[in-house]
């Protein structure tokens, strides 16, 4: 029986991938990172006596997004796989600029639909108004 456990630990500058694996094969293992179906890195990672190996992978070297980083065996068997995220922060840059907008709680308001439609059952509905 085959156990393998993957670990990602992630920070602002590298990803940290950890395996611990028992009943494999004394063989190397391939980890490969995906984004959007295209390869992103690749490498092979060689289990110590323990089972135990890690690799470390720059984060500006991944595509901003969700990647995907996959753990298989010489055969091409996928063993693990696990999906995370990468963003590029750039706090410096201005996002988004809102100007001439009001604080102001509007009530809901609630009407009953006495109606019968196919699309609106009977009951009540919130309607909400927003004012700028």
């Amino acid at each position: 029986m085959r156990d393998v456990r993957f670990a990602l630990r992630k920070n602002d500058s590298l990803i940290h991938a950890r395996i611990e694996s028992h009943g494999l094969p004394d063989e190397e293992v391939g980890l490969q990172i995906l984004h959007g179906g295209a390869v992103q890195a690749f490498t092979t990672l060689k289990p110590d006596s323990q089972g135990k190996a890690s690799a470390d992978i720059p984060t500006d070297s991944l595509a901003e997004g969700v990647n995907q980083m996959t753990l298989f065996d010489g055969r091409g068997h996928i063993l693990a796989e696990r999906l995370f995220f990468v963003n590029h922060h750039d706090l410096s840059r201005t996002l988004l600029t809102v100007n001439n907008v009001k604080k102001e709680i509007c009530t809901i308001r609630a009407y009953r639909n006495t109606t019968e439609t196919p699309y609106l059952p009977t009951g009540l509905y919130p309607t909400v108004h927003f004012r700028t």
